[in-house]
């Protein structure tokens, strides 16, 4: 998260939203006791939690998940992500993301 904060900063959104999506996958991947799923799909991750967290905005993951490739490879929809991808677009995905980690820092914890 700390990455995609500094990238949101520096205006590199497409890159920002990448580090967001990669924070909630990870902390999908703790909170399911170390287990590796073989998955970056953060819908498909939360299936294997929700039943112990519960996230406020679990409606904006399709979105935060579309960035593992949107924000990386420029022949996945977008033509230049560093240009395409929005302040508003990076500021939702950090949020998300900060929401997923929130959510599970307990269980880490615990």
């Amino acid at each position: 998260m700390e990455t995609a904060k500094k990238l949101f900063e520096a205006r590199r959104y497409a890159h920002a939203c990448f580090h967001a999506q990669q924070a909630a996958e990870k902390a999908f991947i703790v909170a399911r006791l170390h287990r590796i799923e073989h998955s970056n799909g953060l819908v498909e991750l939360y299936e294997y939690v929700r039943e112990f967290i519960k996230l406020e905005r679990a409606d904006k993951l399709p979105v935060l998940s579309a960035f593992y490739t949107q924000a990386r490879y420029p022949n996945a929809g977008l033509l230049r992500p560093s240009k395409e991808i929005t302040s508003e677009q990076a500021r939702e995905a950090i949020e998300t993301a900060g929401g997923v980690v929130d959510a599970i820092k307990p269980l880490i914890k615990a």
